[in-house]
């Protein structure tokens, strides 16, 4: 009696089942009634691959990302004021062993940003960062545009990547 009241159970199941295997490969639409139940059936009208592979974003779209951390009042653009203020706040993260200082193994970059090499405090550091404002601030008006942000990136990323070539090859 058991096994009756099983096989009675799982017939419903088999056939959903094969219908759904049959819609999937038709790619169609439709709907499956049972008695007591209804599946409706949605696929896509073309085939696509169900594996989604996740694009690991370029240099540019970084940047462009990291730009608008400094845009505090998300204005579209960055003031000298924003770019401090995010420059202090940068710092913080950057100090990993909160010794209030930063260096080079803290900080990916720190020798292009302090060619001396010296450990820096938030004064020191944020001090640099606005040598970097005025030096991506092409057209000088104290406003740094998306454009001149990730244009400035982009050719330092390029001289962080010879640079690190160079020592290689040595």
């Amino acid at each position: 009696m058991k096994t009756k009241q099983m096989i009675i159970r799982i017939i419903p199941l088999v056939i959903i089942t094969l219908l759904l295997s049959a819609c999937a490969e038709n790619n169609t639409k439709s709907e499956v009634n049972t008695g007591s139940e209804k599946a409706i059936v949605k696929e896509p009208q073309k085939e696509q691959s169900q594996i989604v592979v996740k694009q690991k974003p370029t240099p540019e779209e970084k940047f462009k990302k990291k730009y608008h951390t400094f845009d505090l009042n998300k204005d579209g653009k960055v003031t000298r004021d924003e770019f401090v203020k995010r420059s202090h706040a940068e710092f913080k993260e950057k100090d990993k062993n909160h010794d209030n200082m930063v260096d080079k193994n803290e900080c990916p970059g720190f020798a292009m940003l302090n060619p001396e090499g010296n450990p820096v405090d938030e004064n020191q550091y944020v001090k640099l960062r606005g040598e970097r404002f005025d030096d991506m601030n092409t057209d000088k008006n104290d406003i740094l545009t998306e454009n001149e942000f990730v244009s400035y990136k982009l050719a330092f990323a390029k001289k962080m990547k010879a640079k690190k070539a160079a020592a290689t090859a040595k």
